[in-house]
């Protein structure tokens, strides 16, 4: 119920909130025209075109009602009162709902009047501006079911693409080149592709609706912030501490204790989550020891040391060659000392400290005898330079 329970809530919420709010924007679109035809019940919109509306846009909101998480079930579980999203009625209730009414009236005034005063209604014909006005329509509502969207994986990219794929370059091409079934609609997408007002528009008025969601979403998280915007913070690396999760759980003695034991962790260091979530998703190549350790039985001990090949299981106190940020100098081929580091801790490594350094100049100066061993244990040949 924590986890997958409060999963099914928001997204089955956003679905039913985003489908409202889609159809609340075509039909104030038709509205606003409304005032341009005299209310005489003139479409904008041809018939075929206008009846596939939920059809082009059906996929995005079922996608997000499936697939959907806000975070992951590790954050979830480790601040577990983000179930009061359910148990409060967050993303299902009046204001709620009243506030994606309210923006889809904005987004219709934005598509209809940008639309109409870039292009406007020409001598072309009404379908030339009206067809303008449902692509910019449908290309927006994309761009809102993305924004809407927390989680991506490969059926939402598929049928993400698809709906406009299914909408521009299946639909429109034959439904406008096809005489005998639609002649009021034939030639429309040719004529209106080569307005170059169209392609302006298109960039425009999705950008612009976008833009207005993204103010909304900016504004509601820095002035009306929840605990769950806290935690999808920190679940995806925004937030570098759970410094803010603690002011958030000020009261829950048990969960202060829990994130004050955790503080400082590198799953909690900012972007150093986000890159290890990357690098996760990242193809890898699969660790064999055994292999690893035949193909390097040819070395000598010299060589080895050089290349910078260690057994850490046997050695401890072994220093690796390698880094996060930056490549290391003093160790692998061409190195300026030995791999092993001594302690000065014990008595025995204090005395023997001067020896030790002795020893890593007479390596430092034969650097280039161990470089020629371990390229020709490699097969590289004798006079190989690098």
């Amino acid at each position: 119920m924590v986890v997958h329970g409060r999963w099914n809530y928001r997204r089955l919420s956003k679905c039913i909130l985003y489908s409202f709010y889609k159809n609340i924007v075509l039909t104030f679109m038709l509205f606003f025209f409304a005032f341009f035809s005299a209310f005489s019940g003139m479409s904008l919109f041809d018939d075929m075109v206008y009846s596939g509306y939920n059809f082009f846009l059906g996929m995005p909101p079922l996608l997000i009602g499936m697939f959907d998480r806000d975070m992951s079930s590790r954050t979830v579980l480790r601040f577990n009162k983000v179930y009061m999203s359910g148990k409060d009625r967050m993303d299902l209730n009046i204001p709620t709902l009243t506030s994606w009414m309210v923006q889809g009236v904005l987004d219709a005034i934005v598509i209809f009047f940008l639309t109409y005063c870039v292009v406007g209604f020409t001598a072309d014909g009404l379908y030339i501006f009206g067809t303008t006005c449902y692509s910019c329509l449908i290309l927006s509502m994309m761009y809102r079911a993305a924004s809407s969207t927390y989680s991506w994986n490969f059926v939402t990219f598929f049928f993400w693409f698809g709906s406009l794929i299914l909408f521009g370059g299946i639909f429109m091409p034959i439904y406008s080149n096809w005489y005998d079934y639609a002649p009021q609609f034939y030639g429309v997408a040719a004529k209106m592709v080569a307005n170059s007002a169209f392609w302006l528009i298109m960039f425009l008025v999705p950008s612009t609706v976008l833009l207005v969601d993204f103010t909304k979403k900016l504004f509601r998280s820095m002035y009306f912030h929840t605990p769950i915007d806290h935690a999808m913070e920190v679940d995806r690396g925004i937030t570098h501490d759970t410094k803010e999760m603690i002011n958030v759980y000020e009261g829950d003695s048990h969960t202060v204790r829990s994130l004050l034991s955790k503080k400082g962790e590198q799953d909690d260091q900012g972007m150093h989550k986000w890159w290890m979530t990357f690098n996760s998703r990242l193809p890898k190549f699969k660790f064999d020891r055994k292999k690893l350790r035949m193909m390097n039985k040819h070395l000598d001990a010299k060589s080895m040391r050089d290349l910078g090949i260690v057994d850490t299981e046997k050695d401890k106190q072994a220093v690796s060659g390698f880094a996060f940020d930056h490549i290391g100098r003093d160790i692998g081929v061409g190195g300026r000392g030995s791999m092993y580091r001594p302690s000065l801790t014990d008595a025995g490594d204090r005395t023997d400290a001067h020896s030790s350094e002795r020893i890593m100049s007479s390596e430092r100066e034969h650097s280039g005898d161990g470089m020629a061993a371990s390229l020709r244990n490699l097969g590289l040949g004798e006079k190989t330079d690098i």
